[in-house]
């Protein structure tokens, strides 16, 4: 094939993938991705946990959060970010082969920092790569792993 004809044929498929995919974003910004909980701090009393060593993650991708303790506990939760708060609702254990079960016993949620099934945080800092939660009782803190 001359040059001519394989740079223009080069041309027209790049410029046909182009028009062919649609690109989706979930418009989280830089909230989508994979946060290590790294610390809870708790408001009342002062205290503080360093979680630096433990699995505790959240990964965020479109309206899904999911909370992982590579150990022990999967679970989903719908979420949408509005007026500066990230909302949590509707938890589910994560289980692919026996269906997903609503979350109904707090005590699965707490080592992750949530202490409601319907959970409400101020997000206090989000960057690229650190992210800060607070609701009415704790502030998490989250490295981007």
């Amino acid at each position: 094939m001359r040059k001519g004809v394989r740079c223009w044929v080069l041309g027209v498929g790049c410029w046909l993938m182009a028009v062919g995919c649609d690109f989706e974003t979930s418009g989280n910004g830089d909230l989508d991705g994979y946060w290590h909980l790294e610390r809870v701090d708790t408001l009342a009393s002062g205290g503080s946990c360093d979680l630096s060593q433990k699995t505790f993650f959240w990964g965020v991708q479109f309206h899904l959060l999911r909370m992982a303790d590579l150990a022990h506990n999967d679970i989903i939760y719908r979420f949408s970010q509005e007026d500066g708060q990230l909302v949590l609702s509707a938890p589910c254990m994560f289980d692919r082969i026996e269906g997903d079960t609503l979350v109904t016993d707090l005590e699965v949620l707490r080592p992750f920092g949530v202490s409601s099934l319907d959970e409400r945080f101020s997000i206090v800092r989000l960057d690229s790569d650190c992210l800060v939660l607070k609701s009415v009782a704790l502030q998490l803190t989250f490295k981007k792993y």
